[in-house]
């Protein structure tokens, strides 16, 4: 029922317009049937976790921020390991951290103390992390799916990759962690992790994003970054730019997880224009006008 109101409501979840109970009966009775099976319990503890993130969704989309925030702490968020968990379930800490770190932004802010300030942005930067990372090794572990079903011709699937729309949350975690470096004028974080994106190896569901995010990676490196400050995607930045930005907020072990791409002799960009053009040119190679026709499986060899 949540997932049928946010779909039907797109256009206002994009512009953060909240939802009300009143004017949506879907995400009423949703929030009847999750708070009504949280208050009569006897639920195992996985299915607590799943109904208390569901409705911690609910509440930021009914624009109670400081709700949704207290949900995920009651779920326990910050200590559910990734490890060997369903689909489903990755699906779900996925927006469950983008979606925490979107209602610590839009949270009104009562904290006086900077140094407190300061962990508040060192948090919500954990949570886009995160949420990014979990939403690749998703994406990719959803691809392997696809292609085993199809390997093994299960009767009655019809479902494939192709026909995946990349939905909202989904997006927005793809897109939080550099968004949210740049908004704050972190250029050198938001381009690692523009490039971190870009070097995964992509999925079907992620062609349209990633053409997007290769024309801003473009437009960066020819807009905000000089020559002298440039460095390759195999290199690190110059000392100077890393030690006034370079701070990770996220552990290694999640980014272990991808796939990237690989191989002897990459090619590496010499300066700012030469990979700005690169990436273009790789933009404009993943446009559907330029896709090869698909050979049918009986011919024409």
């Amino acid at each position: 029922m949540l997932e049928l109101c946010l779909k039907e409501n797109l256009a206002k979840i994009k512009d953060a317009v909240p939802l009300t109970e009143k004017n949506e009966p879907k995400m009423s009775d949703a929030k009847k049937h999750l708070t009504g099976i949280l208050n009569r319990g006897k639920l195992l503890p996985k299915d607590m976790t799943e109904a208390m993130l569901i409705l911690a969704k609910l509440h930021y989309v009914e624009g109670s921020h400081r709700e949704a925030i207290s949900m995920y702490a009651r779920a326990g968020l910050e200590d559910i390991s990734v490890v060997h968990k369903p689909l489903y379930m990755l699906r779900m800490l996925t927006e469950a951290f983008v979606i925490k770190g979107l209602s610590l932004e839009r949270c009104p802010n009562s904290v006086a103390s900077r140094a407190r300030l300061s962990e508040r942005e060192e948090e919500i930067m954990a949570c886009f992390e995160k949420a990014c990372v979990i939403a690749q090794v998703y994406l990719q572990e959803l691809e392997k799916s696809f292609s085993n079903t199809h390997s093994r011709g299960i009767k009655g699937s019809h479902v494939s990759s192709q026909d995946f729309e990349l939905p909202y949350f989904l997006e927005a975690a793809l897109q939080s962690s550099y968004v949210a470096h740049l908004k704050r004028g972190n250029i050198v974080k938001g381009m690692r992790d523009l490039r971190d994106l870009l070097r995964t190896t992509e999925t079907k569901a992620t062609q349209s994003f990633r053409m997007a995010a290769a024309k801003q990676l473009a437009e960066l490196l020819l807009h905000s970054l000089s020559e002298d400050c440039y460095w390759s995607p195999l290199s690190d930045p110059v000392p100077e730019l890393m030690n006034k930005e370079d701070n990770s907020y996220i552990c290694t072990t999640l980014r272990r997880r991808l796939q990237l791409h690989t191989g002897d002799n990459l090619y590496s960009p010499k300066d700012n224009v030469e990979e700005a053009l690169l990436l273009l040119l790789i933009s404009e190679s993943m446009s559907p006008e330029n896709e090869t026709p698909k050979i049918p499986d009986n011919g024409p060899f």
